[in-house]
């Protein structure tokens, strides 16, 4: 279960931004998870009140969006959200490019600063 390091990482990444307010605590995480990033969502939930816990970030909500995976095709020229990266859903060319769905990026972190 690779989700607890990930886990681990989203908390290392609200700790450094705590650096400039020290008596700061953060309140909640909203990270986007494209469904082609390799992680579990409900994972990572489970994952993510180990991960906080004795941190300046315990106590805070981990909020997921999760983005659909998205390509562009080469061949007809349309923009298409899709299961699979394989071949455009609209003419089937395997011509395709992702354009979202396979990052995990922390987009918020809501803070008290206090």
């Amino acid at each position: 279960m690779h989700e607890l390091s990930i886990a681990t990482s989203i908390v290392e990444i609200v700790e450094n931004n705590l650096k400039t307010y020290p008596t700061g605590k953060a309140r909640s995480v909203t990270v986007q998870l494209g469904t082609h990033c390799g992680v579990e969502p409900s994972a990572l939930e489970f994952c993510f009140p180990i991960a906080i816990e004795g941190t300046r970030v315990q106590g805070a909500q981990l909020i997921l969006q999760i983005l659909p995976l998205t390509l562009n095709c080469s061949s007809c020229l349309a923009q298409n959200v899709t299961a699979s990266a394989l071949q455009c859903p609209h003419c089937h060319s395997p011509e395709v490019t992702v354009v979202s769905g396979r990052d995990m990026i922390v987009t918020s972190i809501d803070l008290d600063v206090k």
